[in-house]
Order: structure tokens, then sequence, then C-alpha cells
């Protein structure tokens, strides 16, 4: 690469009519200037959102089996960056309770109310759900993001600069 830096000689990119090739310097200032983002503003982190705890070291560089909420109860906040998971989807497998759609959705704003607690500002949760049924369908994505979007769900993170990325729904 002649010892240059590969990104150093890029164009900077804009918000074009369909889409955009790189995201280096990109320009989206024309995207967030819609009416749609009018009254929205951007979360700000306050210096005390910034700051970070170290992992404890019996959980680094290892992959933990167990009781999710168990397992991060032993965490401290604000130490996680990027946390991926694909739960139970209470569909009858012998690791399953037998649990209303109510106690179950329960159950997982319980695990993400932690998962929250430990992320840091600007953490990621990729989180994997089936949707389930076909009659009766249940949208169980959809009425995960509605849990995780409540003001009194604990889902500060989302509000402050994290985000859930992949919560996607699929059929069983």
């Amino acid at each position: 690469m002649n010892g240059r830096s590969r990104g150093r000689n890029r164009r900077k990119t804009r918000t074009s009519s369909f889409g955009s090739s790189g995201r280096e310097s990109h320009d989206s200032s024309p995207f967030y200037s819609r009416r749609m983002y009018g009254d929205a503003a951007p979360p700000r982190p306050s210096p005390a959102d910034l700051v970070e705890n170290r992992v404890p070291e019996e959980f680094l560089d290892r992959v933990t089996l167990g009781d999710a909420s168990k397992t991060l109860a032993k965490l401290p906040d604000n130490c996680v960056h990027l946390m991926v998971t694909s739960p139970p989807y209470n569909v009858g497998k012998e690791y399953d309770e037998d649990l209303t759609l109510g106690e179950y959705l329960d159950f997982i704003e319980a695990v993400m109310r932690e998962v929250y607690r430990v992320l840091v500002w600007g953490g990621r949760v990729c989180f994997n759900v089936a949707n389930l049924g076909r009659r009766p369908y249940i949208p169980l994505h959809a009425y995960l993001i509605e849990r995780f979007e409540r003001p009194d769900a604990g889902s500060e993170g989302v509000a402050h600069g994290s985000e859930i990325c992949g919560l996607e729904g699929r059929s069983s």
C-alpha cells in the first residue's frame, strides 16, 4: 500500500438519493435536517455517562454458561461494550419454562434491565429472537421492542446512546 493509510486519500461522502458506498467522513446532515428529525435531539452524554468500569478478571477472555441474570448481577455498571444473545424462546425446549406471553416478556425485560445496567454509553445489544407460530402468529420482536422502549423499562441505555441491533423476527 505504499506505506500510506488506506483512508487518508478517500473522498468524503454525503447522503445521496440512493445510499452511500462509504461512511468515512460521511456528512449525514442532509438526512438529519429532514422534517422527520425536526423535534428529535440526539442524546448527549454527561461526563458521568462516560465512566467505564473494568470487567472483573474472572470474566475476561471466557465464555460464561449460565443464567444471564445471575451472571450479569456479578458485573459492575458500565463495563460491557457489546452483548450478543439468543435467549430461550419459551417454545417447549427442555430448558424452557412454560410461561404465558406476559410472563415471558417480563422475564426478558428483567434480563435486559441488567444488560442496560452493564452497558457503557454507546454500547450495543445484538438480540436474536424468533417470531412464534402461524395461527396465532406472535410477533415477538414487536412486543420486545415495545417493552425495551418504555420509559419505565430500565432501558435508559437505549435513550442514552446505546443501541439494540439485530432484533429481528423470523417465523419458526
